[in-house]
This record gives C-alpha cells, sequence and structure tokens, in this order.
C-alpha cells in the first residue's frame, strides 16, 4: 500500500510541477522581466530534442534507456535550471536564462519517461486508474496552491519536483523483453495510428486557438482556475465507470468522440475568436488533450507490454509527434491573427475544420480493412463462428506453413469441447504462448476482438497484437483462413472414391480448393479458366497450383494429367 501511494503521489507531484512551469508560466508568476516567449520555445525544444534522442537511441535495445537511477540525474538537473531561470531573469542575461531553460526541459523530459516506463508494470485497470488518479491529485493541489502567494509558486515548483524524482526511484521499470521496438514498428503503428492522431490533433488544435485569440489582458489564475475546473469534471466522468465495475474498458473507442469533438472545435470557434479569452478557446482543446493523452499512455503501456518491448522509445515517438503538432498549431495561429483579419481567420478556421472531418472520414473508410487486416473480420459470420464451416470463397487454406510446425498439427483440431487438447496441441506446434493460445481458441469461437478483451483484461490494442502474431505464426492472414486451416478433414464420399483425381487429393492431403484446383488443371484447363470456375483471382490460382505440385510433387500440368492417368487410366 506504502508503494502504490507513493506512486501516486510521485507522478501526481510531476503533474503539478508540469501544470505550474511547463503547460503554463504560472511558477514564474513573481519573476521581473520574465521572458515567457523564450522559456515556452526552449522547453518545447528541448523536449523535442531529448525525445528524439531517446528514441533514435534505443530504437535496438532489449532494455529501458534510464533506469530509477535517472531520477537522481533529474532532480540535479532541475535544480540548477531554476538557479539559472531565476539567475538569467534577475541579471538579464539571456544566454544563462536560456541554459536554465534546456536544464529545466530535460529534466522534465527524463522524469516524465521514466514514470510512463512504469505502466506496463501495472494492470490495464489499473494503469487507467493511476493516470486518472494523478491527474485528479495534481488538479486539487494545483488549485490549493493558486491561493498561496505568488512568491510561493517557484518553491513549491521545485519541491514537487524533487518529491516525484524521490518517489521515482522506487518504480520498478525492469520487466522480461524480447524485441526491440525497431522490429516491432510495423506491428505497432497500425494499433497506435488513431491514438497519436487523436493526441496530436487536439495538440493541433490547442496550440492555434490560443494564438488566434490572441488576448493578453486575461488574469492568468483566474483562467487556470476555470482550466482546472473542466478538467477535474472530465476527470471525474471518466473515473466513476472504472471504479463502479471492474472490467476493462473499451478506451480506444473513445476517439471516436474524441477526434469529431476536436474537429467540431474548428468548426465553431471562429464566431468566438474576437470576443472569448484565450484560455476559453483552448480549455476544451486541452482537456481533449489530457483525456485523449490518457487514454494513450494506457494504450501504449498494454502494447509494450504484449511486444515485450521497451515503451520509453513509444512515448518517445508519441510524445514528440503531439508536440510537433502543438509547435505547428500554434505558428498557424500567430500566422492567422498577424495577415489575416478576424473574418478570414474564421474562415480559415471554419476550411481547416472541413478539409480535416473529410480526412478523418477518409482515414477510417480507407483503414477499416488494414489496421490490421482481418484481425476482427467475420467475427458474426459462419467461418467464424463454426470453424467447422467451409471458408470463404477467397481464404487461403494456410499449407504453407513451416513443414515442422504442420506435421505437428493434429488432424482433427476443432473448437468443440472435445476438440480442447487437439487446439493446444496445434498451438504448442505453431509456437503459441499460453495467452496467444486462449486468444487462438476465442478467435476460433467467432469472438470478437472487444468481447476476447473484455474476457481477458486486456486492452483491444493487446489483443490485436497477439492476433497479428497468431495469424503470422500460423501463416494466415484472416480469421477465416484461420479456421479453415484449423477444420478437421470431411470424409471422403463414396462417389469420389471411384475418381482418381479425388482419391489423390485424400491421398495426399488436399484441400476442398486445392482438389478443384487439382482436377480442373488434369482436364487442361489455364489457369485463366480455373479462376473463372472457382471465381477467385488468378493469382490465387497460381498460390494453389503450386501448393497442389508440391503436394503431389510433380512440377507441371502436364505431369498432374500423368499422374491422374496413371492412377485410373483417365479422369
Amino acid at each position: 500500500m506504502a508503494k502504490r501511494a507513493a506512486y501516486y503521489a510521485g507522478y501526481a507531484f510531476l503533474l503539478l510541477a508540469d501544470i505550474l512551469s511547463y503547460h503554463a508560466t504560472t511558477a514564474f508568476a513573481s519573476v521581473p522581466q520574465f521572458d515567457g516567449d523564450l522559456y515556452g520555445t526552449v522547453l518545447i525544444a528541448v523536449h523535442l530534442a531529448v525525445f528524439v534522442v531517446v528514441t533514435v537511441r534505443a530504437r535496438n535495445a532489449r532494455r529501458e534507456p534510464l533506469g530509477p537511477k535517472a531520477a537522481v540525474v533529474a532532480a540535479v538537473v532541475l535544480c540548477l535550471g531554476f538557479a539559472f531561470v531565476l539567475g538569467g531573469s534577475h541579471t538579464g542575461v539571456q544566454p544563462v536564462f536560456a541554459a536554465g531553460a534546456v536544464l529545466i526541459g530535460v529534466g522534465q523530459a527524463l522524469l516524465s519517461l521514466l514514470w510512463l516506463s512504469a505502466l506496463p508494470s501495472f494492470s490495464y485497470r489499473t494503469s487507467y486508474l493511476f493516470l486518472l488518479g494523478s491527474h485528479a491529485g495534481a488538479t486539487a493541489l494545483c488549485a490549493l496552491v493558486l491561493l498561496c502567494p505568488e512568491t510561493w509558486y517557484i518553491p513549491i515548483t521545485v519541491a514537487s519536483f524533487l518529491v516525484s524524482c524521490a518517489c521515482a526511484t522506487r518504480l520498478r521499470t525492469t520487466r522480461p523483453l524480447e524485441r526491440t521496438f525497431a522490429s516491432q514498428v510495423a506491428d505497432i503503428v497500425p494499433l497506435l495510428g488513431k491514438g497519436v492522431l487523436a493526441v496530436g490533433l487536439f495538440a493541433l488544435l490547442s496550440g492555434f486557438v490560443t494564438n488566434v485569440s490572441g488576448q493578453a489582458d486575461v488574469d492568468p489564475t483566474q483562467m487556470q482556475y476555470l482550466v482546472l475546473g473542466i478538467s477535474a469534471c472530465v476527470l471525474v466522468i471518466m473515473s466513476v465507470p472504472a471504479l463502479l465495475y471492474h472490467q476493462p474498458f473499451k478506451l480506444e473507442g473513445s476517439y471516436r468522440v474524441a477526434l469529431p469533438l476536436s474537429a467540431l472545435g474548428l468548426l465553431v470557434l471562429p464566431g468566438l475568436i474576437e470576443s472569448i479569452p484565450p484560455a476559453i478557446a483552448g480549455t476544451l482543446a486541452t482537456t481533449g488533450y489530457m483525456m485523449c493523452g490518457i487514454v494513450l499512455a494506457c494504450t501504449i503501456a498494454e502494447v509494450g507490454k504484449a511486444a515485450r518491448i521497451p515503451v520509453m522509445p513509444l512515448y518517445a515517438a508519441s510524445d514528440t509527434v503531439s508536440l510537433l503538432c502543438l509547435l505547428a498549431g500554434s505558428e498557424a495561429g500567430l500566422l492567422s491573427r498577424v495577415y489575416l483579419p478576424g473574418t478570414n481567420a474564421g474562415f480559415a478556421l471554419i476550411g481547416l475544420g472541413t478539409l480535416y472531418l473529410v480526412m478523418l472520414g477518409a482515414s477510417w473508410l480507407l483503414g477499416r480493412e488494414r489496421i490490421p487486416r482481418g484481425i476482427d473480420a467475420g467475427a458474426g459470420s459462419p467461418a467464424a463462428a463454426h470453424p467447422e464451416a467451409p471458408p470463404s470463397e477467397e481464404a487461403a487454406e494456410g499449407d504453407d506453413a513451416p513443414p515442422t510446425a504442420r506435421a505437428q498439427v493434429p488432424e482433427r483440431a476443432t473448437a468443440g469441447g472435445g476438440g480442447a487438447s487437439e487446439l493446444d496441441r496445434a498451438a504448442a506446434a505453431y509456437g503459441l504462448s499460453e495467452l496467444e493460445t486462449t486468444i487462438f481458441k476465442q478467435l476460433l469461437e467467432g469472438r470478437t476482438i472487444a468481447r476476447i478483451a473484455q474476457d481477458l483484461y486486456l486492452s483491444s490494442s493487446a489483443v490485436k497484437y497477439h492476433a497479428q502474431k497468431i495469424y503470422r505464426s500460423c501463416n494466415v492472414h484472416t480469421r477465416s483462413e484461420l479456421s479453415a486451416l484449423m477444420r478437421p478433414p470431411l470424409p471422403v464420399p463414396a462417389p469420389a472414391r471411384a475418381n482418381p483425381c479425388a482419391r489423390l487429393a485424400a491421398a495426399h492431403g488436399l484441400t476442398d480448393r486445392e482438389s478443384q484446383t487439382l482436377e480442373l488443371l488434369a482436364r487442361g484447363a489455364t489457369v485463366a479458366a480455373i479462376a473463372s470456375a472457382l471465381d477467385v483471382s488468378e493469382n490465387t490460382v497460381k498460390t494453389y497450383a503450386k501448393r497442389v505440385y508440391k503436394k503431389l510433387d510433380v512440377h507441371s500440368k502436364q505431369d498432374i494429367i500423368d499422374l491422374c492417368r496413371e492412377e485410373a487410366g483417365t479422369c
């Protein structure tokens, strides 16, 4: 209990310090001649540099690049950074001030990555509650800090960083890792793409509306209270289901709401640009940024845990995209405010929002079959619900699996009650882990990705990653192909026993499609004619033909004709 309390307190104090010194310049409200623009620019640039370095340096590593000892380094760097910033502000020496901002940025980035790298040690539900609880604690603490005199802000911020560093030394970031970040990028990007897109778009919107509003005569404390109040409401709404239901949540589904809302913000804000303070304009975007960031952090932790890779490069890469979007939005808002009249800026926002909605809709329509392709396809189809049913027309039978694995796969591996042991042996033959074996069975039972995630207390992204591995291990691409591969061979009907082609097919273990291809090849049919007869593509026919040649140990169509004639004189 004490260790968990230290976790919650440590990350909450880090978020508090970030709110005071990074996302706003509240901490330095009492410092005369404080250059907020230079400080913010340097801070973001340093964060970007640190995240890029971590991503590149750790891309081929099989361990997390930072350990708990990095918290000590972060503490020293942060203290020096605050000293330089204060000294540079009082003396007016810009290089000293900039050096201090650089040190603060380095310390914040290292500490943030260190805390996030501990999330895979939690369960899916616990990591979600951990992030919500820490954000709620930071929100409450920030509201209390704002009641204090401004001269207290800097000592409180520094103390918060030091408390977070002290708690971070107790973090457990080591776990069994088998792969590198670089080796799994192709599998991971489709699973995290929507989350990174959501956070990036909210960052873009936040930077844009804050700069396009352009009002500087606003009490920062009042605006901070407004942001904190709305954030608190959102955190309460997000935490109630988590506390009431002890089931994992469809967190990734929140993007379906969050992404259109960010576009809606672009469409409705133009009429308010001239009349509302920048903090109000950016409050909803900032809140969406926080909400999607929490969901993305949980998803990255689950995917990293499933892939057995370091998660620090993942967090660093996603944060790099978010910060680049924030910078792009800020620059776009500044340019719109400087070079466009208010009306034209409004039209620019409307155009940007409309374009965004079109791109969002297009990405969903075009990406539904490929991200990741076939994982949840056919969940309600007979082929998925009943593995014994024939596969779809385009489904390959999966006979190109490794010979060693195919040789050990039992001939009757069904998803029914009596076939559980056969499925276990099949999974072992393909080298599936215990968790992958469980998912393998549920896929054959026709369960959806969401249902499997709920049953196993995993995120949908983690289940999709395991499903990809299962398909790759079995050398298939869709659930129907997997069902066809595990389907028991059907008994040969009596009329077929008199057919020499059918006898050859049964003797050499040909599938239904391969048997049909064999018979048509034996009749001398061309690839185009076979494709038309079977209603499949010519490439699919060529694949079937290669498998037939391999199983019958022949090399041409003429060899097949001769073999069939040899079997019974004629086909």
